[in-house]
């Protein structure tokens, strides 16, 4: 994103502008744009599965996005939405089955497994390649 962008999107808010940042690493490309929606009242969704970016941009930006009314959705992509969408329709399912009255449904912790075939795309090489003592990133850079 360029630095140009804040002026872009300045006093923009009440336009039909939103956000979708496809491309990582987010904490390399992504910062500027999660600022500039929180301040300006733009929605925003990324792919991230960069759990640092996420964790700084919600404590940097989540004051600025309620004022604001931005919608800040990371996290949205393989990796987080169907382990997500599973543990809520498994809550809804033991809701519908076994909900006494008024009494909550309580669940613990939620696990996702799946088997994936493949290899890293560069983005996800991109993000490891800065923590080098990753198992992953060796091997997945030394295949051939």
């Amino acid at each position: 994103m360029s630095h140009s962008a804040p002026r872009a999107l300045s006093g923009r808010a009440d336009s039909d502008i939103h956000f979708v940042l496809q491309v990582g690493p987010y904490a390399l490309h992504g910062k500027l744009l999660v600022k500039v929606c929180a301040a300006e009242g733009v929605h925003y969704v990324d792919l991230t599965g960069e759990p640092s970016f996420v964790g700084s941009m919600v404590k940097q930006h989540s004051a600025a996005a309620h004022s604001t009314r931005a919608i800040l959705v990371p996290s949205c992509g393989f990796d987080s939405v169907p382990s997500d969408l599973c543990a809520y329709l498994a809550v809804q399912a033991l809701k519908r089955s076994g909900a006494e009255g008024d009494k909550p449904v309580e669940v613990g912790e939620t696990v996702g497994l799946m088997k994936a075939v493949g290899s890293a795309s560069g983005g996800t090489l991109a993000t490891l390649s800065k923590h080098r003592a990753c198992p992953f990133y060796k091997s997945a850079t030394t295949r051939g």
